[in-house]
């Protein structure tokens, strides 16, 4: 079960670098294929005059596998859970 504080590892392949990211909140939705959707903070930022921003995103929790995990067609790419 994917928890607040929970990292998740996204590794979207193609040369591109992983993210790291840590789980905000949980929020339920009749749209994911695992009833909820993990809303993920990647990064923040604070520009010069005190403004923070971050770099959010979301996670089907239906789709977040294990480390070490791979798809069905043996793939590596896809969101984990960072240990």
């Amino acid at each position: 079960m994917i928890k607040k504080g929970d990292k998740l590892l996204f590794n979207y392949g193609c040369m591109i670098p992983t993210k790291t990211g840590t789980v905000r909140s949980i929020v339920p939705s009749k749209y994911s294929k695992g009833g909820a959707f993990a809303e993920v903070e990647i990064n923040r930022e604070t520009d010069d005059i005190g403004n923070s921003f971050a770099e959010i995103t979301t996670a089907d929790v239906g789709s977040i596998m294990k480390p070490g995990e791979t798809s069905v067609n043996g793939s590596p790419i896809g969101v984990f859970l960072d240990v």
